[in-house]
């Protein structure tokens, strides 16, 4: 008990120097004491803290008669699933996540037990250095999972869900099994909580969602996403807005039908004066939105985006060094198709002037192209043809610049 109070201190605990007193392998033999189970629960606590090297004695005591020491081991195997890939691994390879199914199916289970237990099966489907579970090993936890995002108990329904951010952050199928699991409404439905912690791993699972194909971003509609992404881009929480701006791109990215109805919510105002006024990632997130609907837009659509006061300076701006090469690249596409849009207009309607090119003329982004420096050839050629295009002249090669490539 000394040394597990010891190790509880909340900053800094002194690992090393329980380590140093070479009792590390003797709490790992504690845990074979099945006639102790008071020895086997502080022993359990403190080779969590310290090493994982008793892993298979931790994965059997899952199994023990003692609520206390299966709730503790439970606890500790949590800790180490979230270590390393290896560690992840060599649970789920144990069998672990039937184990722990199997009590969480007993009515007796204990609430401590399952708050523990759907912590652990969180991370045991999560992600780590790059590479994913092996989903057929977790994935039957995923039914107990759903019944989890109705439970009365916040830390659980916030762990289960983000267990679902995890499965389907991983691959395309793991996403569409979910969907098939019918997991979506209630997840959407989550983005409506007064809890961030509950709307964080609901957002992080529409995302992924909603980064997949038209279809799945048609689901997502359906369900009502819209007006939830509408309220929490306005969200006093930085990462919330930046989470929902991402979907909204994903949107956008999507059909026709799909990108009117971002439009139709007239929340191209408000990405304008992120891009005026926020920081410098919402910018950057505000102007995928906006971008994505010009490029994948109608002329009516297209028409619709520029008329937004202060949408062609706003995209102008990021149009910088410091912005990715991705990024530059979907700026220059999109005031390609606008100003070739209202070039047509123009003609159209008899009018002197391309109301678009006059904006970017205003604001100087012939000047900027001038002056950057491109991080390769392939914008540079971009940037180049999109003056030539749309100026009628070819600016000098020492104007728009880019590295020697070797």
């Amino acid at each position: 008990m000394f040394f597990r109070k010891l190790l509880s201190t909340d900053h800094y605990p002194p690992i090393d120097l329980v380590i140093n007193t070479g009792l590390v392998p003797r709490f790992a033999l504690f845990l074979k004491y099945d006639n102790c189970p008071n020895l086997q629960y502080e022993s359990a606590w403190t080779a969590a803290v310290i090493d994982s090297g008793a892993l298979p004695d931790l994965i059997r005591l899952v199994d023990s008669p003692n609520d206390g020491v299966r709730e503790q081991a439970t606890w500790a195997l949590g800790n180490i699933a979230g270590d390393s890939v290896q560690y992840r691994n060599a649970i789920t390879d144990a069998g672990c996540v039937d184990r722990l199914l199997f009590h969480l199916n007993n009515p007796n289970c204990t609430l401590l037990f399952q708050k523990n237990a759907v912590w652990l099966l969180s991370n045991l489907c999560r992600m780590r250095d790059g590479v994913a579970p092996d989903f057929e090993r977790v994935k039957n936890c995923l039914p107990y999972m759903k019944e989890c995002l109705q439970c009365d108990q916040e830390d659980i329904v916030i762990d289960a869900c983000w267990c679902f951010a995890f499965i389907t952050d991983s691959n395309k199928a793991n996403t569409k099994y979910v969907l098939g699991m019918g997991v979506l409404p209630m997840v959407i439905a989550m983005l409506g909580s007064s809890s961030i912690k509950v709307v964080n791993p609901a957002l992080r699972v529409v995302g992924n969602v909603l980064a997949g194909d038209d279809q799945q971003t048609q689901m997502c509609i359906e369900n009502g996403v819209l007006k939830y992404l509408e309220q929490l881009v306005n969200s006093s929480q930085y990462t919330v807005v930046k989470e929902a701006l991402w979907c909204l791109s994903n949107i956008t990215a999507g059909s026709e039908s799909q990108i009117q109805l971002v439009l139709n919510d007239e929340i191209m105002p408000w990405l304008v004066s992120i891009i005026q006024d926020g920081r410098t990632d919402l910018q950057r997130e505000s102007c995928w939105v906006i971008c994505n609907a010009i490029c994948g837009g109608n002329p009516a659509q297209i028409a619709q985006v520029t008329q937004t006061e202060g949408v062609i300076p706003a995209i102008c701006k990021l149009m910088n060094a410091n912005s990715e090469p991705k990024l530059q690249t979907i700026i220059l596409d999109s005031l390609d198709r606008c100003l070739t849009l209202g070039e047509f207009i123009m003609h159209q309607s008899g009018a002197e002037v391309n109301l678009v090119k006059e904006q970017l003329y205003q604001c100087g982004f012939v000047d900027t192209l001038e002056q950057m420096t491109f991080p390769n050839e392939a914008l540079y050629q971009k940037a180049d043809e999109f003056v030539v295009k749309h100026f009628g002249y070819e600016e000098e090669e020492e104007n728009l610049n880019f590295p020697q490539m070797n």
